[in-house]
């Protein structure tokens, strides 16, 4: 255990409730510390424990409920507190009061369900099960066991998920993660933000609305729904990057240090690949970017079917064009100290030596032609020859 807080109560009692994880430790000392200055300060604030009927509250008071017996408690009525300390399981249904305060101890696995209100919710350890389906703003931080969180209502979230491997379900608030473990997390409909530089690994199947995911020094692997990514690695990621764009276009896709592989979903998406590790940067259709300007690595961009931008590494370039694609696009960034090949995937035997022979050198820049109707422009780039195909 981390350590524990001491909650006090009217008549001189209290609680005391222990947590497994320094993050959820230290917002239990907040929660504890106000309470414990409501208590010691006489305001309006009355606490039962769960040995006696909880007595009703007066005009004016909010009460709190001691859990230490009872493993199925429904909030009562003008109650906005509840800590938990069972052996066990324990499940806690939320009322309808805004600023709720639920939090258990490390032995105790808390299930907690909201289907109205708003509040904070600590799991102090265990197995926890968060269901918060309501309209409102739920805080939710569960410790380093193997948790569920589904905040699937319409409230704009916060979520510090702990050290374990957590399943995450979104709903379609605007909301926040922090993941500290190896989380698996399902985006929903709004605006999602996931903070994982603290990350063991993620696995992140977008929704429909936006996602802003911060990586760090753990692997990656994202797929985009239907609305539009942003993906910002870790300049320390050692783990593999996997990063699919959500199909509304509009990505913007940074890898971090590590190996990464990046794919476009739509028009406007830009992708770049960053370190010295080798990376491989996708596009889809439209109009797309793809930048190896701030890389030292040996990196592969390939073409889509629409206008793709490549920019050359600093290090090993291969430009890749699918047979099908029938891109048009432009590679630029190239030097006479630059180190780079093409390759033709899926084309005939001949694809490369037809594209030598038709190239088309003007101004400084070579223009190819394969037969598929792909068409890529070399800036830079005098002639080609055949030795630069692999």
């Amino acid at each position: 255990m981390v350590s524990s807080v001491t909650v006090l109560g009217s008549n001189n009692s209290s609680i005391s409730l222990s947590f497994d994880s320094a993050s959820t430790f230290a917002l239990a000392q907040q929660i504890a510390a106000r309470i414990n200055a409501s208590v010691t300060g006489g305001q309006n604030y009355v606490t039962s424990f769960d040995n006696v009927a909880p007595p009703a509250v007066p005009p004016g008071f909010v009460g709190g409920y001691y859990q230490t017996q009872t493993n199925f408690v429904v909030m009562p009525d003008r109650y906005v507190v509840d800590l938990v300390k069972t052996s066990g399981s324990a499940f806690v249904l939320a009322s309808s009061e805004s600023d709720q305060i639920i939090m258990s101890d490390a032995n105790t696995s808390l299930y907690f369900v909201a289907t109205q209100g708003s509040g904070t919710v600590v799991g102090g350890g265990g197995t926890s099960r968060f269901v918060v389906s309501s309209a409102g703003d739920w805080d939710l931080a569960s410790g380093n066991g193997n948790d569920v969180i589904q905040a699937t209502g319409a409230g704009n979230d916060t979520i510090n998920a702990g050290g374990g491997s957590n399943l995450i379900v979104l709903g379609g608030g605007n909301d926040f993660i922090t993941s500290l473990g190896s989380d698996t997390i399902y985006a929903g409909g709004g605006s999602e933000t996931v903070n994982a530089t603290g990350a063991t690994s993620d696995v992140v199947i977008g929704g429909s609305g936006s996602l802003l995911f911060v990586g760090g020094t753990g692997g990656s692997t994202i797929y985009g729904g239907s609305g539009s990514d942003t993906y910002l690695g870790s300049a320390s990621a050692t783990g593999d990057q996997v990063v699919y764009g959500g199909s509304a276009g509009n990505n913007m896709l940074v890898a971090g240090g590590g190996p990464a592989t990046l794919f476009g979903g739509g028009n406007g998406d830009q992708l770049f690949a960053f370190g010295s590790s080798s990376q491989w940067l996708q596009a889809a259709g439209g109009s797309e970017t793809l930048s190896a300007a701030a890389s030292f690595g040996n990196d592969t961009l390939v073409g889509g079917s629409g206008q793709a931008t490549m920019l050359a590494s600093l290090g090993q370039t291969t430009f890749e064009f699918i047979n099908g694609s029938a891109g048009q696009d432009l590679v630029q960034g190239l030097t006479p100290a630059s180190t780079f090949s093409i390759h033709l995937s899926n084309f005939g035997a001949g694809e490369a030596a037809n594209a030598v022979s038709t190239q088309v050198n003007a101004g400084g820049n070579t223009t190819i032609s394969l037969s598929d109707g792909t068409k890529v422009t070399f800036e830079n780039v005098n002639h080609l020859d055949i030795s630069k195909f692999v």
